[in-house]
Formats: structure tokens, sequence, C-alpha cells
């Protein structure tokens, strides 16, 4: 039962950030843009190497979670770039804790959802139905 659990924890995961976060960043050049101006306007510098760069880690990342493969690693990379997207978020842009935590109707939950999912697969692991179980499984024989 808990290799399901983290399965579906995992593709449904994975599957949201890439889909509703990394997609649009790393394919959209309009929102790309939008994301940069904003955080340009934050105060940070390098603001369109930061989206960027944001958007080819989530989107990356979010795919091998979903499959698997680097799960600890890829939960690590999403854990610290939803981190610092949510200090940006609470800091520069004065959105409260509790708004980590809700549920948008056009893009999903709220970087406080995908903080805790990653944190539980960092700590829990792929699972044993994943390519990191198949690749444990090959490297003992």
């Amino acid at each position: 039962m808990r290799d399901w659990l983290l399965l579906l924890l995992r593709v449904a995961t994975g599957t949201a950030l890439a889909v509703y976060v990394g997609h649009d960043l790393v394919f959209d050049d309009a929102f790309r843009e939008a994301t940069a101006e904003q955080l340009k306007e934050a105060g940070i510098p390098a603001s369109s190497l930061l989206a960027s760069l944001q958007g080819i880690v989530t989107f990356f990342a979010a795919l091998f979670l979903a499959a698997g493969f680097f799960t600890r690693q890829s939960s690590i990379l999403l854990f610290l770039a939803l981190s610092a997207s949510s200090a940006l978020l609470m800091v520069s842009f004065g959105h409260e804790a509790q708004d980590l935590f809700r549920f948008y109707r056009e893009t999903g939950p709220a970087n406080g959802w995908y903080l805790l999912c990653t944190l539980i697969l960092v700590i829990m692991g792929p699972g044993n139905i994943s390519f990191d179980a198949g690749r444990r499984a090959s490297q003992a024989d």
C-alpha cells in the first residue's frame, strides 16, 4: 500500500509542477518575461536568468520526479526552488503564510502544498514502483 501511495504522490506532484509551474516558464515567452518583470520589480538582480532557470529546474525535475528517476535529488531541487519562490512571495510581495496553502482554479494548489509533497518524497523516497527501485535492484545483481 505504501508503494502505491508514494507512486500516486510522485506522479500527481510531478505532473502538476511540470504542467502548472514549469511548462509556462520554459515554453511561454510572454509568461517568462512577465515573471522576470515581477522579479525585477521586487529588486531581484538577473531576473530574466532566474525566471529561465526556475522554469528549467521545475519542469525537468518535476518530470524526473513523476517518473521516479533520481527521486530524492529531484525532490530536493524542487523543494529548494519552491522554498525560494515562497520566501519571495512572502517577503517581496506581502503574501501571508496561509496564502501558500490555497487552491486556485487556474493553477491548482499553491506552493505550500508542493513544498509539503516534495518534503515527504525527500524523506520517504520513491518507493518500490519507480525507476530508482529498478536501478537499485540491477546494481544489487
